[in-house]
């Protein structure tokens, strides 16, 4: 008699643990729940025909350890490309997200996070950009801002192309190391 009775608990045990599993996961994902990002990139005159980059992703960091595997939160809608930053001069920009979800609460920084076609053209020859990751913390841009539910941001990112570039130890070798500016900012409501 008494083992049906454990079956009855046991099964509403269950049942109480996946409704509260289910609320939680709306809870996350509500899009109520949320801020909104634009991201934009734009570059400066420099010495060289072409400079290009390959913008694979833009991520924010939403834990202040680099320890934790998920201190880094890639927003999802960003517009990746291979883009000629000499061509983004005199006021143009690339929008490189628009509007993305961006999550509440504390954020410590965000980063362009580049794919391997970076290169640059002087006087007609194509030079690959060799990266590492030193030089490359310059794309990880300190932030550390409250975020607010419903709230829209701007980050716009400017390189400055001409101090981009060292020389390599290999004759003829250059090294990508961004010298960026940028502004991180509430967006107005239209």
């Amino acid at each position: 008699m008494t083992f049906p009775q454990n079956r009855r608990g046991l099964l509403t045990f269950c049942l109480g643990f996946l409704f509260i599993f289910n609320c939680s996961v709306e809870e996350t994902f509500n899009p109520d729940n949320v801020a909104s990002l634009s991201v934009s990139i734009k570059g400066s005159e420099s010495p060289y025909d072409r400079f290009v980059i390959d913008l694979s992703e833009v991520h924010v960091k939403v834990i202040d350890d680099e320890n934790d595997p998920d201190c880094w939160w890639r927003i999802s809608s960003s517009n990746p490309g291979i883009y000629d930053l000499q061509e983004l001069v005199d006021g143009r920009q690339v929008l490189l997200t628009d509007a993305s979800s961006l999550p509440i609460g504390r954020i410590y920084a965000i980063k362009l996070v580049l794919g391997p076609n970076n290169y640059v053209i002087r006087q007609g020859s194509k030079i690959d950009l060799y990266t590492n990751s030193i030089q490359l913390g310059n794309l990880n841009m300190p932030v550390d801002r409250m975020i607010s539910k419903g709230k829209s941001y701007g980050l716009d990112v400017e390189m400055d192309l001409s101090s981009s570039i060292l020389d390599g130890p290999l004759d003829g070798q250059l090294i990508l190391n961004p010298q960026v500016n940028y502004d991180f900012h509430d967006l107005k409501r239209q």
